[in-house]
């Protein structure tokens, strides 16, 4: 059911990826499941990979949020999502956004601010159109 969610999902969803060593997956999926429930993103899909550790979170748009997030957030699902990456981080899960909102690419440290990887960027998306925010730069 996670990769037809992902199919089908309406381009507004988010994806992130966590990682932690194989003998914590149970812990890393509650401590998953708790941040997504409590940032009010309820339709959240979970997949895991036992033998490698990793997790994978699908947080679709449609999610309904619960009444405590409403007086704290609204309806803005970007930043629920960045709750739930900050979130995760705190738990010293290694996090992976697969597909964010721009605003949520600032929550996690730049995954490509080497030299190599900023000369790539530079050639083929010298305007910064696609993935904004995941080199870390501020400002978009």
């Amino acid at each position: 059911s996670l990769w037809n969610a992902l199919r089908t999902s309406d381009g507004e969803g988010a994806t992130v990826r966590l990682s932690a060593p194989p003998a914590h997956l149970a812990r890393t999926i509650t401590q998953a499941e708790h941040a997504t429930s409590g940032a009010g993103l309820s339709e959240t899909r979970l997949q895991a990979t036992p033998h490698r550790g990793i997790v994978r979170l699908v947080m679709p748009a449609s999610s309904v949020p619960y009444e405590s997030v409403l007086e704290v957030l609204g309806h803005d699902h970007d930043a629920r999502v960045a709750v739930v990456v900050q979130s995760l981080q705190a738990h010293a899960h290694r996090v992976l956004g697969e597909r964010l909102p721009a605003s949520a690419w600032s929550t996690l440290p730049s995954a490509a601010c080497d030299p190599v990887s900023k000369r790539i960027r530079a050639a083929f998306d010298p305007h910064r159109i696609m993935n904004r925010g995941i080199f870390g730069e501020q400002g978009e």
